[in-house]
């Protein structure tokens, strides 16, 4: 089922209108994990300091993504194998971004971007 929705919205643009709010926050979180574009019309959420509080471990996230396409590379991040521009032992790029690279994680990486390359 999510590599379904990985085919339906990777690479896509998506247009979240209304109230972001606690559902369209996640909806963003979550669409933008599967390589849409998203976009919105909204209000700004009021909160304190733009700090969102979330009842959820990143282990709950990590075990509903597809591992084929995704992986935890830090305690703080999950990535989108597709979106990695480049990595080195200390961090990785998104966007150009540049995100943290557990020196743990660094092995798991490396296996998955081969097992990806060996895909396509």
């Amino acid at each position: 089922a999510n590599n379904k929705l990985l085919e339906v919205y990777n690479k896509k643009k998506v247009l979240i209108t209304g109230h972001t709010g606690f559902k369209g926050s996640w909806l963003s979180i979550w669409l933008h994990l599967l390589g849409a574009k998203v976009i919105g019309i909204a209000k700004d959420p009021i909160t304190e300091k733009d700090n969102f509080v979330v009842l959820a471990t990143m282990k709950s996230f990590e075990e509903q993504l597809p591992n084929d396409r995704f992986l935890r590379t830090h305690k703080s991040y999950i990535v989108n194998l597709d979106k990695i521009e480049r990595y080195n032992s200390k961090t990785i790029e998104i966007d150009k971004e540049k995100l943290p690279l557990s020196r743990h994680k660094k092995a798991n990486l490396v296996e998955a971007l081969s097992a990806l390359q060996e895909e396509s």
